[in-house]
């Protein structure tokens, strides 16, 4: 029997979820989990948030694609697909349209030309059809790998392979050509048939006029026994030719009902061509109307975009104005100051040359993958733990620069790396606790070389961790499945699930241990006892872990907030710990005011995703860098910045080779080498030594 060409879902659509047999090809389904439509479970192609709005206790929002999302409301009178109400919102979620527009994926075509080639079991006939179908496909192999948003632009433009629809047009038209060879040897069959047929009516015939003849004539007693001989030979003949034209006449009946039989397939065939191409042109229609409709929408967007540069350029010019007038009045305002003001002034001065004040201390290898963590311990000598996307956790000793621990047991990268304060203070032993993408929190003993515990709830890839400041007792972790949970790290158990955030939360800080009494806010007021967060959906969240109660937000950002980090009464830094610093992949770093939930201070400078921000811990003299009024930040363009909080200045760069890749994380030392001294007016002068994680493994340690 032919095998009828599958009318198969388009493994890559325009508009339509795309195949998720073909994405994973390329991709681990663990990542594919997060994009994946709820209506379909393939992979959402112009991905939808939807959030039913009549159930205050759903707080979670369901992704769809768009097209299966607008095709199920049609089919269910416009009812929520999560609990059938008419009341629930949904919006275009760009983060994860982002996301898969990025994903690896080998062409679709080579993918459908894979599926469709014969099995070992396919038995001859079947092979023989195939083959007549596809034979040049298989000469050809189009081995193209890109991301999804490349697609259409590869198979409109290089692609040599034809698509699936073309290969079923193909079968198809194969399958009518040799519907047309039999029709043609049936008409000859029958042609041959009908010539037989017309041949034993003339021998009837003749066989009957010889008999009239011969009753007309005298019968001789011989003739008479030959008479009856003749005539039971004739009955025999007469009763074969009976036989041998039924036998003739049911023949020609079953050709008669398979050619119709196959004329019905013809004609169903030629129906099915017509009806597809008609659901192609429709398609195509829709599609061009719909690419209008964008452009048009783009077009506006642009013209709007355009409106509001101009306007930023005029505020720039108006603001350098009123700086230049600014300047003029600070200068001369200056000259009236005391020779003691003049000395301060000159000692906060920030030290504008291009070439860094730091050099290069000692350098630790052995990841070999990005370093995503760095934590630092000084219980029972100087130690340095790590993270990476090598999958492993490392212990380092200071002082020697050598490995001294590795843990392995982590199946995916690992995101979080931290010395547990807890077991130091109460244990009095080292404990690390990381975080992976493999969805688990993890716990070693350092000393024992053994793991203690493992958290395993959250059920999206773990980006960050932070331990309370008091005790370490609490154990907060951010994760992709949109959470932050909330552990209690004596008893390893889940104390609160903090949901609000609309994506993955990418870092996490607790506020200090000494908070101001006398500000009157709330959030200051019991120090210890909030907390910040930064998201994929660009917003800064506190809460509140005594009344497991979100305080506040921040929106400015335009991109994901890669860190976040809470000022320091300890450190006088402006606003203490009532201020909150924030880097993100919009390049910028921003200071925002916890008590009037506003942004105060925005540092331009950084050329690429902002990483890590950090407070420096010491004061500034003639020479050093650090103090509560400065700032650091490390990029991806692999430069780490200093910044003046007073002034929004860059301060210094640390620039470091292009081959890095960026710097992921940022750690101030405090080495027992370097005693602190301090001066008359309470600030403390002494070496700093900045530790550094890149994104091709090594971990560096700078010195001013």
């Amino acid at each position: 029997k032919k095998k009828k060409a599958e009318n198969e879902k388009e493994t890559f659509s325009s508009t339509g979820c795309y195949n998720k047999e073909w994405i994973s090809l390329t991709n681990k389904l663990q990542k594919l989990e997060t994009v994946t439509c709820r209506v379909c479970n393939q992979i959402a192609n112009n991905a939808v948030e939807l959030q039913c709005g009549e159930d205050e206790s759903v707080e979670h929002a369901y992704l769809y694609g768009e097209e299966c999302l607008q095709t199920y409301l049609k089919q269910n009178d416009g009812k929520c697909p999560i609990h059938q109400r008419n009341c629930f919102n949904h919006s275009k979620s760009k983060t994860v349209r982002k996301m898969v527009s990025e994903l690896l994926v080998i062409c679709p075509r080579q993918y459908d030309l894979n599926k469709k080639q014969p099995s070992e079991g396919t038995n001859s006939g079947e092979k023989e059809e195939q083959e007549n179908g596809t034979d040049w496909n298989l000469k050809n192999q189009c081995n193209y790998r890109g991301a999804i948003k490349e697609m259409k632009g590869h198979l409109d433009k290089s692609c040599q392979l034809i698509s699936i629809k073309q290969l079923v047009s193909l079968e198809v038209q194969n399958q009518l050509s040799a519907v047309n060879e039999q029709i043609k040897k049936l008409q000859q069959d029958l042609q041959s048939s009908q010539n037989t047929i017309k041949e034993l009516q003339s021998q009837l015939e003749k066989v009957q006029i010889k008999e009239e003849l011969k009753e007309k004539q005298p019968k001789s007693e011989n003739e008479n026994e030959n008479e009856n001989e003749n005539e039971s030979d004739n009955k025999k003949f007469q009763q074969f030719d009976v036989s041998f034209f039924f036998f003739f006449f049911f023949v020609f009946k079953r050709f008669f009902l398979q050619l119709k039989l196959e004329n019905e397939k013809l004609k169903l065939g030629n129906e099915k061509l017509k009806l597809e191409r008609e659901l192609n042109g429709k398609k195509q229609s829709e599609e061009i109307s719909k690419i209008q409709d964008d452009y048009s929408i783009l077009k506006q967007q642009q013209n709007a975009i355009l409106t509001e540069l101009e306007n930023l350029k005029k505020k720039v010019e108006l603001k350098n104005s009123e700086n230049k007038i600014t300047r003029g009045n600070d200068s001369e305002d200056g000259k009236e100051n005391s020779t003691d003001n003049d000395v301060s002034n000159a000692n906060s001065r920030p030290h504008t040359g291009t070439s860094s004040a730091f050099k290069l201390l000692k350098t630790f290898t052995g990841h070999t993958a990005a370093v995503y963590s760095i934590d630092y311990s000084a219980f029972g000598g100087q130690f340095l733990c790590s993270g990476s996307y090598d999958k492993t956790v490392r212990i380092w000793d200071v002082e020697t620069s050598k490995q001294i621990q590795l843990f392995s047991d982590h199946s995916s990268h690992v995101t979080g790396a931290k010395f547990s304060p807890y077991h130091y203070h109460y244990n009095r032993r080292n404990v690390i606790c990381s975080s992976s993408d493999d969805k688990t929190i993890r716990f070693w003993d350092v000393k024992d070389k053994q793991p203690l515990k493992v958290f395993n709830e959250h059920t999206g890839a773990v980006c960050s961790i932070a331990f309370s400041p008091f005790d370490g007792r609490h154990l907060c972790s951010g994760s992709f499945d949109k959470t932050i949970r909330l552990w209690d790290v004596e008893t390893f158990k889940l104390l609160y699930v903090f949901k609000g955030h609309t994506d993955a939360v990418c870092c996490l800080d607790f506020s200090p241990s000494q908070g101001n009494k006398n500000n009157g806010v709330s959030m200051s007021c019991s120090p210890g006892r909030t907390f910040c967060s930064g998201s994929y959906d660009k917003i800064i969240r506190i809460w509140d872990i005594e009344t497991n109660r979100e305080l506040t937000e921040f929106k400015g950002h335009g991109f994901a907030v890669s860190s976040v980090k809470y000022g320091s009464n300890e450190l006088k830094n402006i606003g203490g710990a009532n201020t909150i610093l924030s880097g993100s992949w919009d390049h910028t770093v921003r200071l925002w005011d916890a008590r009037s939930s506003q942004q105060t201070h925005v540092f331009n400078g950084h050329k690429d995703w902002v990483y890590v921000v950090e407070y420096s811990p010491l004061v500034a003299n003639n020479s050093k860098i650090g103090g509560g009024n400065v700032i650091c930040s490390g990029s991806k363009d692999n430069t780490i910045r200093f910044w003046d909080i007073r002034s929004s200045k860059t301060l210094d760069v640390i620039k470091i080779d292009e081959g890095e890749n960026g710097m992921r994380c940022l750690k101030f030392l405090s080495p027992k080498t370097k005693e602190v001294k301090r001066k008359s007016n309470d600030e403390r002068n002494g070496s700093i030594h900045l530790c550094c994680g890149s994104d091709k493994g090594p971990i560096r340690v700078w010195e001013q």
